[in-house]
């Protein structure tokens, strides 16, 4: 593939993933909330900051900040962090989740389509989940803009919280770990094509659906998989119905199975130009 076709392609994989109706930016203030917590029973931050393999003293740009789940792990363990978000809302959160925490974040409201120059830099640039934009080669080019020393993103490899491939087929959608892993390898193809050589790895975990009862987790997984009309409506109300169980140690409404979740990582250096300062 060619720079212009990786860049099409990423392009049809961003759009099939639903991605020209992530940019509403209330939205994402409204879910802010919620994100606060989004990590508590998932290894993803662990994980993903071992393969940061940060030094002592090196400083984080993180840009898709949200409300911090990345952010102050990262400042709890003694990074200075930049967080960059779109949302006022998820930076409302992160706000307050750094002060509970004892930290300072320094966070700047600004989307991937807004001018980054005035932003601070730091040694590591990473993309954690967030990178949303139709433009890849912009993108990119602005997180190393940012960067120091290297760049990291993660993205779909697989199954995610928000993307339930039992839920969708159960609706009567195509649905294939395949298709999810389309951005990646969209994105993966540009980078090698563009002379970058990310190194690659995953992250995977287990994860299962809960919630504090029946309907709180049937609003979950109609949130998640967006029904498109009355039938698929009616289809994942009976698929829930059919794999909704009780936690006997939480209490919880649960489905019976875990998803097999894995976003996969891509590091690389920043290529050589003059310093990022």
């Amino acid at each position: 593939m060619d720079l212009l076709a990786d860049s099409a392609y990423w392009v049809d994989a961003y759009r099939r993933a639903g991605g020209d109706a992530l940019g509403a930016k209330e939205d994402w203030d409204a879910k802010a909330r919620g994100f606060a917590h989004k990590n508590r029973r998932s290894s993803y931050i662990d994980q993903l900051v071992d393969l940061l393999a940060l030094e002592p003293g090196e400083s984080v740009f993180d840009m898709g900040a949200g409300s911090g789940t990345l952010s102050i792990p990262l400042a709890q363990r003694g990074h200075a962090v930049v967080a960059v978000d779109f949302s006022t809302g998820m930076l409302d959160e992160l706000a307050a989740g750094a002060r509970k925490a004892g930290v300072e974040v320094a966070a700047f409201e600004r989307s991937w389509q807004d001018d980054w120059t005035d932003l601070p830099c730091a040694d590591v640039a990473v993309a954690s989940r967030s990178l949303i934009a139709d433009d890849l080669a912009d993108a990119c080019a602005k997180l190393e803009s940012k960067a120091r020393s290297r760049v990291a993103a993660t993205m779909p490899g697989g199954e995610t919280p928000a993307v339930d491939l039992r839920m969708l087929r159960a609706m009567g959608r195509p649905a294939s770990e395949r298709e999810q892993r389309r951005g990646f390898v969209a994105a993966l193809n540009y980078l090698f094509a563009s002379g970058r050589r990310p190194s690659v790895n995953h992250i995977a975990y287990p994860r299962r659906w809960h919630a504090p009862n029946f309907q709180k987790l049937l609003e979950a997984a109609e949130s998640a998989s967006r029904p498109r009309d009355a039938a698929e409506r009616d289809a994942l109300r009976r698929f829930v119905e059919r794999h909704a169980t009780v936690d006997a140690e939480t209490d919880e409404c649960v489905l019976d199975y875990e998803q097999s979740i894995v976003w996969s990582c891509m590091i690389w250096p920043v290529p050589e130009r003059e310093a990022c300062i």
